[in-house]
C-alpha cells in the first residue's frame, strides 16, 4: 500500500518544490503592502485593534487567497503609536493577479480576482473606515519585495 502511495507523494513534492524554485529564481518573492492610517476624530484605538484581531485578519487568513491582512502598531521610533494596514501577498503574481499594475485599485481587479477578494475589500471599503480616514492606497503607499535566494 505504502508503494501505490508514494510516486504521488513524490510528484506532489517534485511540484511544489518546482513552484517555490520557479518563485525565488523570477524574482516573484513574498511583497509586503504597507498603508498608513489616520484615526478618526473620537476613535478609541483599542476598538480599532480589537476590530483587526477578531474580524480583519481572521477573513483574510480564511477567505482571500494568499493573502493575509493586519494592522500593525508604532511600537517604537519616530511612528511610535501610529497606525499602518499591512497586507502581505504569498508573491508578486498574486500581487499582481489582484491589482494588475502600480496604482491601481479596486476599480481595477478583473471579476475573476474580485470573486476571491470580495470578502476582504468589504473589509478595507465597508468596515475599517468606521476607525480610520479613507485609505489613500492609490496615493501614499508603498510595496515592499522581500529579498530572499
Amino acid at each position: 500500500m505504502l508503494r501505490e502511495k508514494t510516486p504521488g507523494v513524490a510528484v506532489l513534492c517534485f511540484l511544489i518544490s518546482s513552484v517555490l524554485f520557479c518563485q525565488k529564481s523570477t524574482g516573484t518573492g513574498k511583497i509586503m503592502a504597507f498603508r498608513p492610517l489616520t484615526l478618526l476624530e473620537g476613535t478609541n484605538p483599542k476598538d480599532l485593534e480589537r476590530f483587526a484581531r477578531e474580524q480583519l485578519t481572521p477573513i483574510f487568513k480564511n477567505e482571500v487567497v494568499g493573502v493575509e491582512s493586519y494592522i500593525i502598531k508604532g511600537q517604537r521610533g519616530d511612528n511610535k503609536g501610529q497606525y499602518v494596514h499591512l497586507l502581505l501577498f504569498d508573491n508578486e503574481v498574486t500581487r499582481n493577479f489582484y491589482f494588475p499594475f502600480e496604482h491601481s485599485g479596486e476599480d481595477n481587479i478583473s471579476e475573476e480576482a474580485l470573486k476571491l477578494w470580495r470578502k476582504g475589500q468589504i473589509m478595507l471599503l465597508d468596515s475599517l473606515p468606521k476607525y480610520v480616514k479613507p485609505l489613500e492606497s492609490l496615493q501614499n503607499y508603498t510595496d515592499y519585495i522581500y529579498l530572499e535566494q
